[in-house]
């Protein structure tokens, strides 16, 4: 399931990340830490939740790098499922 939905909330968050629109940047980082959160990716989890808070409190000073930075740890956690995946099926 994460590894289908993932694509289409970091299309939401770049996108609220570019019109400077809180309330989905924070609603969707929201969403995006619960699913990380599922695997115990801490560090993909902490990048979210300073979304989530820029979002909540409308701040969008250095909401560009946030967003890098959640997008690199969620690749990150997207090789790391696929490869458990790839070895289960061994």
């Amino acid at each position: 399931m994460f590894l289908n939905d993932f694509p289409e909330m970091l299309s939401h968050i770049e996108a609220a990340v570019k019109v400077k629109d809180a309330k989905e940047l924070r609603m969707t980082a929201h969403a995006l830490k619960g699913m990380v959160g599922n695997f115990q990716a801490k560090t993909t989890a902490q990048a979210a939740l300073a979304l989530e808070e820029m979002g909540r409190n409308q701040d969008f000073n250095g909401v560009e790098k946030a967003f890098e930075k959640v997008r690199d740890e969620v690749e990150a956690l997207k090789q790391t499922l696929m490869a458990i995946a790839k070895e289960e099926n061994h």
